[in-house]
This record gives structure tokens, C-alpha cells and sequence, in this order.
């Protein structure tokens, strides 16, 4: 078989994923955020850009990138955040969709080893990793790790699971780590509820596949995390989202099924965080 023959005989068989990038004035990163998700050493991706109405040169840095892989998407109106991770929801196409930041760095292993493991745990709805801290230049400045004490079965984490530990620990799902499978984003999922929970709407989209499904969670950093005060994400997490925190829990402790699964200590844990 012929080198040619080899390559197309591997992409039809390994599973096409679907990395989609929000970007919003990113010109000063998203150059190599783009560039570290196309040196992945999986093989059969395609990466669709949706730019929510960037007033810099965005578009101009990811137009000089020659790559056949990348789909730009073009807005001229700004949708907010959330607006522009729900477009990313209707360009994913594949078995498998990753929406990963415009100013975080990515690991050339980390699509092979999340979709291993959603190809190994077919009952998995999606898949996070931990991560590396930078600054604005790059430097490494911490890391974002899977509390302890967390126990899985067989490498996944149920709903009940996950919402105590996050009682307990606060928000440590990293958002921009996730696969997700491409139809429970549009067949199950549909959108972030960006009106109803604000910059916590990632919490509330966890939650939501965690009740339908368990999701794996890799222990190790195959992400680079940054923190910086010029992106949208970042003022995310580090603004006063924590408020919008709280409107996820008590929606979700509103609801009678699921207080009945937690404990005195459990809600003693919500009002500690309080």
C-alpha cells in the first residue's frame, strides 16, 4: 500500500472531530492557539471559526494560516459569548466536537487520548482533561487539577457525583477541555442557556449532559489555561461570575428529585460557599 493509500485508509477509519474556536478580538493569540490544534497528532479533524464581530485584526491573522482543515465563519454582529458557542454548536459535524478558547494552548496529544477514551467508553456523553496555568506571555503559573477524592467506576463520573464534589470544590470542570459527543450538542443539548445562568451557562451545559450520560475525566494537563485580562474568557473567570455561580446551584437544588440525593452535609457545603 502505497503512503497515499495508507493515509486515506487511516482517516476512514478513525472518527472525523470537530474542533470550533469563538473568537472575539483574539488577534494576539489566536494565531497559536490555531496552530496548536492543527499540530494535534490526530489526524481526522476539521476546525470551524465562528468570529462574533471582531474589531481588530482577528480575521487577518487566521486568513494568513494556509490550512484546507479551517472554516471561517464571518459575523457581523456580536452575539455575546454564549451566542457564538450555541453557532458553534450548529457548525460541529462529526462524531465529535471540541469548542476550545481562542487564547488557550493545546497539547499535540490531547484530541487522540480524549477520543480513545470516548471511542473506549461508549456510554461517556463527553470527556475533560486538566490543565496547565499560563499569563499572557506563555509562563506557567499553576494548574487546574480533578479535586481528590473523587470516585469514579470504570473512569467515569456521574451526575450525583459530580454536582456533590462540585458543592464541595466550586466550578473545577475546565471548559474549553471538553469533548462532547457531536449529537448530544445538537440532538440533546442544543444550546448554552446564556440567559438564564450568565457567565455560568458552561456549569449548567455539564449538569445537563451529566444527567443524561457520565463523563470521563482525564487526570492529566493536556491543556495550557490563560490567564489573562484582555479575553472574554477570562474575564469570565475572574470577574464576579460568582454570583452567576450560585444561580446554577439553586436551580438545580430547586428541584426536588435532586435534593433528595444530597445529604446535611452536602447542603451545609452550599451555604460554606455562600
Amino acid at each position: 500500500m502505497t503512503t497515499l493509500d495508507s493515509i486515506r485508509s487511516e482517516l476512514s477509519v478513525l472518527p472525523l472531530v470537530c474542533i470550533c474556536v469563538p473568537t472575539y478580538n483574539a488577534a494576539d493569540t489566536v494565531y497559536e492557539t490555531l496552530k496548536s490544534i492543527l499540530a494535534q497528532t490526530y489526524t481526522n479533524l476539521v476546525v470551524h471559526v465562528s468570529d462574533n464581530a471582531s474589531t481588530d485584526d482577528t480575521l487577518t491573522v487566521i486568513e494568513s494560516i494556509s490550512d484546507r482543515r479551517i472554516t471561517i465563519h464571518r459575523h457581523d454582529e456580536n452575539v455575546g459569548g454564549e451566542g457564538n458557542f450555541n453557532r458553534c454548536i450548529q457548525y460541529a459535524e462529526g462524531r465529535y466536537t471540541a469548542i476550545f478558547h481562542a487564547d488557550d494552548l493545546y497539547e499535540p496529544d490531547m484530541v487522540a487520548k480524549q477520543v480513545a477514551f470516548l471511542e473506549a467508553h461508549l456510554g461517556a456523553g463527553a470527556v475533560f482533561t486538566e490543565a496547565m496555568l499560563i499569563d499572557e506571555m506563555g509562563n506557567r503559573i499553576g494548574e487546574l487539577r480533578l479535586p481528590q477524592g473523587i470516585e469514579s467506576q470504570n473512569g467515569l463520573y456521574d451526575f450525583v457525583t459530580m454536582f456533590k464534589a462540585v458543592l464541595r470544590h466550586s466550578n473545577f470542570f475546565i471548559c474549553p477541555s471538553v469533548m462532547v459527543r457531536t449529537q448530544v450538542y445538537q440532538q440533546e443539548i442544543k444550546c448554552w442557556r446564556g440567559e438564564l445562568f450568565k457567565s455560568s451557562a458552561d456549569l449548567d451545559l455539564w449538569f445537563r449532559i451529566l444527567r443524561l450520560h457520565p463523563v470521563g475525566y482525564l487526570t492529566e494537563r493536556l491543556m495550557r489555561y490563560r490567564i489573562s485580562n484582555s479575553q472574554w474568557s477570562a474575564r469570565v473567570r475572574l470577574g464576579a461570575e460568582r454570583a452567576d455561580f450560585f444561580l446554577v446551584l439553586d436551580h438545580y437544588l430547586e428541584q426536588e428529585p435532586i435534593r433528595v440525593l444530597l445529604t446535611s452535609d452536602d447542603l451545609r457545603m452550599v451555604r460554606a460557599q455562600g
